[in-house]
């Protein structure tokens, strides 16, 4: 289930938030330089979304949603002055670390006034599902956003959705020439994040693991000596056949006596 606009929206704050921790501990120009860029990614993301969605609906739902929209939509014009002067500022410009100091405050001070002002007053006034309506049209709308700062862009319905789509195509395009630049050049396309506490990054670039040894082919064991083979038992000489006891001779025939004339 996807969450609600108030909760979406404090989420948007708190990865900013980390993104300036991170460039406040950054030294390497290059770091810095990709850190920025991806603040004001997300700052004008997060800029549209409020414009579009959240500024319209404390206006009809608030009884000084008026003035609470006004006011904001205000800090976010000088907050995309200031992104547009950052963008394309290189990582070691002498002005980019008192320029970013600089946004960190101003964005600050609007999260505490949105977070402690506007949207305890607006999640009261709307229903939860009217909430978690908004924060799916939200997610939706992200997906088209401004990735960089139009400060002369109208702010308010219907011309933010207009322009920001518009706008939207434009920076996304270039966003991607960027990165393919980048890609053949090898130059690196993420801010290196920091290592965990208790650990000490080591400055030295990771030894290339050599690859190991073909080991020598393993001999076949050797055959064994085919065993001699066991001559079958000597066949037992044929006894002598017994002769058959000779027959006794026959005995002569008495002569009849003869007979007296």
């Amino acid at each position: 289930m996807a969450s609600d606009a108030i909760k979406l929206l404090k989420k948007d704050h708190r990865t900013v938030e980390s993104l300036f921790s991170r460039f406040e501990s950054a030294s390497e120009p290059t770091q810095r330089k990709l850190l920025v860029e991806e603040i004001i990614r997300e700052l004008s993301i997060h800029a549209s979304l409020e414009e579009q969605f959240l500024y319209p609906a404390v206006q009809q739902s608030l009884p000084e949603g008026e003035r609470l929209a006004r006011e904001a939509r205000q800090e976010h014009h000088e907050m995309k002055e200031a992104l547009s002067d950052l963008d394309g500022m290189d990582g070691d410009h002498p002005e980019l670390v008192s320029k970013v100091r600089s946004l960190i405050q101003d964005v600050n001070h609007h999260v505490r006034e949105e977070e402690t002002e506007m949207f305890p007053r607006f999640q009261k006034a709307l229903r939860k599902k009217r909430l978690r309506e908004m924060g799916e049209a939200m997610e939706v709308g992200r997906l088209v956003a401004p990735t960089r700062p139009h400060p002369r862009a109208p702010d308010t319905p219907p011309g933010v959705v207009v322009a920001g789509a518009a706008a939207a195509v434009v920076d996304r395009a270039r966003d991607a020439a960027r990165d393919v630049s980048r890609r053949v050049t090898g130059a690196p396309r993420e801010p290196a994040k920091r290592a965990p506490a208790g650990k000490k990054r080591s400055s030295r670039a990771p030894a290339k693991k050599r690859p190991a040894k073909k080991s020598a082919a393993k001999k076949a064991p050797a055959r064994k000596k085919a065993t001699t083979r066991k001559k079958a038992p000597a066949r037992k000489k044929a006894t002598t056949r017994k002769k058959a006891p000779a027959r006794k001779k026959a005995t002569t025939r008495k002569a009849a006596p003869r007979r007296a004339a």
